[in-house]
């Protein structure tokens, strides 16, 4: 942790630095991109103050989709236990890069597509199982970078979106930033009343009031993973949110300068195979983004449905296959994720 916070206190790049490309650091599945986005205020600061222009009716714009106008990163979480040899991948998604390029006076955007971890899906060369299976089976045909090309291979199978990156994180270090950044305000409209199991037959409790609430690294964690009151789609609302929350606690710190020291301050937490001039293109592109810019999808329950197998598994599986594929489509469309999450445990007071 000492480290952490001496890279946060410095801003002279690291020798060597710039030829690590294959390991860098994030704490949190999404903690990069969170990063990257946060310098997305200087473009909002550049116009505070000033008249807003008059602007014509604007011609509406063809729908943009992740499965066709974007470039995709896969972003996996997982939280191994010491000693596992076997390992679940906890949180995907697909983080869609649109540009705009080839659109007149286009805007870049960002969207975040929550794959939730128990969805039923065709594992290749594995057979049915559930998505959070396939990071594993993958890395056990191929170590290096099996398991995201399998994944990835599933995605385009079942959504029809093809990633071209990857980033694979340990959720551990999501505590570490989170008390490096000095903590993170997330905010609900209703109460969280979340549970997880304690491994001893009963349960670890986790309470949030309506409001603004500061969390730490332990409690953020907790935010981002307890779902056992709820299900894994109201976590992933969650886990939206919270990338903006650190989004807006990076620009508090003027955090963006230091990326490079943040990098190989956590380089333990995660692998890629996106290098740190990546990064820093992410990071260019952050400056044009306001939170507007930035939205999610979450699936709902029309377009999955839960069901339990013969084998007593439950899972989630496709109900409507159109109805899951407009709301991939809608994207960009969607809730700004600093809007998601924030319904609690839907039971508010009167």
């Amino acid at each position: 942790m000492q480290g952490i916070r001496s890279a946060i206190g410095r801003l002279v790049l690291a020798p060597g630095i710039a030829q690590t490309a294959r390991r860098w650091a994030a704490p949190i599945l999404f903690t990069m991109l969170a990063l990257w986005l946060a310098s997305g205020a200087a473009a909002i600061a550049t116009d505070a103050g000033l008249p807003a222009p008059q602007e014509a009716t604007p011609t509406p714009r063809p729908v943009r989709s992740a499965r066709t106008d974007t470039e995709n990163i896969l972003v996996l979480g997982a939280d191994p236990r010491p000693g596992d040899k076997i390992w679940r991948t906890d949180t995907i998604m697909i983080v869609a890069v649109d540009y705009q390029k080839d659109v007149p006076d286009g805007k870049p955007q960002v969207g975040i597509i929550s794959v939730p971890r128990d969805l039923w899906v065709n594992i290749p060369g594995y057979g049915n199982g559930r998505i959070n299976q396939a990071d594993y089976i993958g890395e056990g045909r191929k170590p290096n970078g099996g398991g995201p090309a399998l994944v990835s291979e599933i995605l385009n199978n079942t959504l029809g979106i093809r990633t071209s990156r990857y980033v694979r994180i340990r959720q551990e270090g999501l505590v570490e930033l989170v008390d490096a950044l000095g903590g993170v305000t997330v905010t609900l409209d209703c109460p969280l009343n979340e549970i997880t199991p304690n491994g001893r037959g009963g349960y670890n409790h986790f309470d949030l009031p309506a409001g603004e609430n500061f969390l730490d690294g332990a409690a953020a964690k907790k935010f981002a993973t307890f779902r056992y009151a709820s299900n894994d789609l109201a976590r992933a609302s969650r886990q939206q949110q919270l990338i903006w929350a650190i989004r807006e606690r990076a620009l508090q710190i003027d955090a963006i300068p230091k990326i490079p020291q943040l990098w190989q301050a956590l380089s333990k937490t995660f692998t890629t195979d996106m290098s740190l001039l990546d990064v820093i293109r992410f990071a260019r592109l952050g400056s044009q983004l306001d939170a507007d810019q930035v939205r999610g999808v979450v699936f709902s329950a029309r377009a999955l449905a839960n069901t339990v197998m013969p084998g007593g598994a439950q899972v989630l599986v496709i109900r409507n296959r159109s109805v899951l594929m407009a709301e991939v489509d809608s994207l960009f469309a969607g809730k700004p994720i600093a809007e998601q999450g924030r319904q609690g445990s839907g039971r508010c007071p009167k």
